[in-house]
């Protein structure tokens, strides 16, 4: 799942990656909007935050995450208000 489930995943189990499974975002912000992709997920929080997670591919392959993470396995905030400019 490249990441794109926001929780470890056991892929010999069966049916792991289409089971749900709670996704946990750090602080008590609560999710409010959802976008999801091929490879990657992003949640909006009540707090204006974005969180994301997964990878995102081009035609190439996997393209940067972030500049230090190619693949995010858990939820990492990309976003906030206070970065704005």
């Amino acid at each position: 799942d490249e990441g794109a489930l926001g929780r470890k995943v056991n892929k010999d189990e069966e049916n792991a990656e289409s089971t749900p499974g709670l996704v946990t975002i750090p602080g008590h912000a609560a999710a409010v909007d959802i976008s999801t992709g091929d490879s990657h997920a992003a949640v909006v929080t009540s707090d204006g935050c974005v969180w994301a997670w997964g990878t995102f591919r081009t035609s190439s392959g996997l393209w940067a995450f972030t500049p230090d993470t190619q693949i995010a396995k858990t939820p990492i905030v990309c976003y906030t208000p206070d970065s704005a400019g």
